[in-house]
């Protein structure tokens, strides 16, 4: 009998590894995720993830067959398979993340910016199909962006096109401090980090938690903040709103300069609908072209959870391997 060929598609985040076997349709045939081991070695690392992925092979089916690894994370060059000081791991300097996996496994992989990897998952199989000019920001510890202009995903000359989260946040008073070294950049205050840590200067600020009763302790999580804000918190409320804020006026910026027909974001921040949306929505029309205003749509991933990811670092892993063929 004939086997399947699959591609292990992997998107590292700062907080969370997630992985899944994908069939040439785009299928996931079986998915799994790991604690991202930021704190021990980068090559110990591989080899538990590459561990993992090996027994979900074994449990998914005999008639299956590995063709390599498309590997999403934040500062990868997929020129060289290399990722250099990820601002939200504390991996340092240069890990040739794609050698590491090749190295143990004998096959080829491929590694790019995660943010890349959202963008191709989500052009291939997502919201932004049939879709020429767009980008998707990704919101989880930090902030990506993969820019796709006339179909093609902008990867620069060092693969670093598209380093959203690091361009510096407007409107901000005082600067925070960046996992990448500078002060103030957008990531500090639109990443999940960031707005929790906004709603604790709220807190601060206030000296009481609103109406909900929620927010009465310093220990505050993403899925707390939005409970509250459905209780109608003020905290809460005030914490998306100028979250939003900030990052639609990024946001604006960046559409200005691609002219995209829709900007995606990527992310369980997004689970909060209204709260972020309609800020954001309202700081990047106020911010756009007037000819510009009401015509980029603004939209959530068209793909549940971490597929995105996934997806796209295995569709690209698949291209890459066409263009050599």
């Amino acid at each position: 009998m004939a086997k399947t060929d699959l591609v292990a598609g992997i998107d590292i985040g700062g907080t969370t590894t997630s992985f899944g076997l994908i069939d040439r349709q785009g299928n996931i045939i079986a998915r799994s995720s790991v604690p991202t081991e930021g704190g021990i070695q980068p090559g110990r690392f591989v080899n538990l993830l590459y561990d993992r992925i090996m027994a979900l092979m074994v449990s998914s089916s005999s008639t299956h067959r590995l063709k390599g690894f498309g590997i999403g994370a934040a500062g990868a060059n997929s020129k060289t398979g290399i990722i250099e000081d990820p601002p939200n791991l504390s991996w340092k300097g240069k890990v040739p993340l794609a050698s590491l996996f090749t190295s143990l496994s004998g096959l080829p992989a491929l590694v790019t910016n995660d943010a890349n990897a959202a963008a191709a998952g989500e052009m291939n199989y997502g919201a932004a199909r049939r879709m020429s000019h767009f980008a998707v920001i990704t919101i989880g510890t930090g902030i990506g962006s993969g820019v796709v202009i006339d179909g093609k995903i902008i990867t620069g000359e060092r693969g670093l096109a598209g380093e959203f989260g690091h361009t510096r946040a407007a409107g901000t008073t005082g600067l925070r401090r960046c996992g990448c070294g500078s002060d103030g950049c957008l990531e500090t205050y639109t990443s999940v980090p960031g707005l929790l840590l906004t709603a604790r200067e709220l807190l601060d600020e206030s000296g009481s938690s609103g109406y909900s009763g929620l927010l009465s302790t310093g220990d505050i999580t993403g899925e707390l903040l939005y409970q509250a804000a459905l209780k109608r918190d003020r905290v809460a409320i005030e914490a998306y709103r100028r979250t939003g804020t900030i990052l639609g006026t990024a946001i604006a910026n960046l559409a200005l300069i691609t002219d995209p027909e829709a900007i995606i974001l990527f992310g369980g921040m997004t689970n909060a609908g209204k709260y972020l949306f309609d800020p954001v929505m309202e700081a990047m029309n106020r911010g756009l072209l007037a000819r510009q205003r009401g015509e980029i749509a603004l939209l959530a991933s068209g793909l549940d959870g971490d597929s995105a990811g996934i997806l796209g670092a295995a569709s690209l892993f698949r291209a890459e391997m066409r263009q050599k063929a």
